[in-house]
């Protein structure tokens, strides 16, 4: 049975109330897609029946197994590459001319985790004689299934092959039977955690870094300058802010600056 109107505007709602995402008509195949399996796995009749179950029950686990599978976002190891030669060329070796500073970076919705395992790898190639302490990596996410694969450190072969440069692979990198896993010493760099943006924020120092890449496309504007203002209270003064290829800050220019690294879409705070 096909999506119906109706079960997809309840799809909408959904999505809207439990996590601000807003999902645009004329995406109705990308629900039945990510949905089809939730069926499956239940033994439901079909999508119309698993979507009144969420409607009877919006906190139950079925309906986060719904919230989840909607929420699961494209990445890949060193997504645009741009944001990454940044860090590694200005702005880390800037930072680290304060040797009294800890450097903190934030990964905001790291999805199934390549974000920060990206920063890490840099950080262990690029910055190998910096003592770990120096640098914090967090990496935040609303799904659970999807920390829990980040903090596994467990990715196929055609994870891998996109976006990670060849000589990662056998340095940081083994065999775990047909994938293959971070090792312990990229993974201890990172702390994963769950964290909703559109909820109360806890738990976070101030952040010398943000990466909030191709996230605030999925909100309206409202939440986005929520989510903005969020972000100008946890950044540090003079801090960084990456955004998604052709992401702005809208309604905060005065707040964030745009950089000379245009093709990063990197953003410095100038005021607190």
């Amino acid at each position: 049975m096909s999506l119906t109107a109706d079960d997809f505007q309840s799809i909408q709602k959904f999505l809207l109330e439990n996590s601000a995402v807003r999902l645009a008509s004329g995406k109705e195949y990308l629900v039945e897609g990510r949905l089809q399996a939730i069926v499956y796995k239940e033994d439901l009749e079909d999508l119309h029946a698993l979507i009144n179950e969420v409607k009877k029950n919006p906190n139950s686990g079925l309906s986060k197994q719904v919230l989840e599978a909607m929420l699961t976002n494209e990445t890949s190891f060193f997504r645009d590459r741009h944001p990454f030669e940044t860090l590694k060329t200005a702005i880390i070796p800037a930072l680290l001319k304060n040797p009294d500073q800890q450097i903190r970076i934030w990964s905001a919705a790291c999805s199934s985790g390549q974000e920060p395992y990206s920063l890490a790898l840099l950080l262990a190639d690029s910055f190998s004689w910096i003592e770990k302490p120096k640098i914090k990596i967090v990496a935040t996410d609303i799904s659970a299934s999807m920390l829990e694969k980040c903090q596994s450190g467990l990715y196929t072969q055609f994870e891998i092959l996109r976006g990670l440069p060849p000589h990662y692979l056998p340095r940081f990198f083994e065999r775990a039977d047909s994938q293959w896993k971070i090792k312990k010493e990229i993974r201890d760099r990172i702390e994963f955690r769950y964290l909703n943006l559109y909820e109360q924020w806890e738990g976070l120092l101030p952040m010398d870094i943000v990466f909030i890449r191709n996230v605030l496309i999925y909100f309206n504007s409202d939440v986005k300058m929520a989510i903005l203002e969020k972000i100008r209270t946890v950044l540090k003064p003079g801090g960084y802010l990456f955004l998604g290829s052709g992401e702005t800050p809208d309604g905060f220019e005065k707040y964030f600056e745009s950089t000379d690294f245009s093709t990063s879409s990197c953003y410095k705070l100038t005021l607190p």
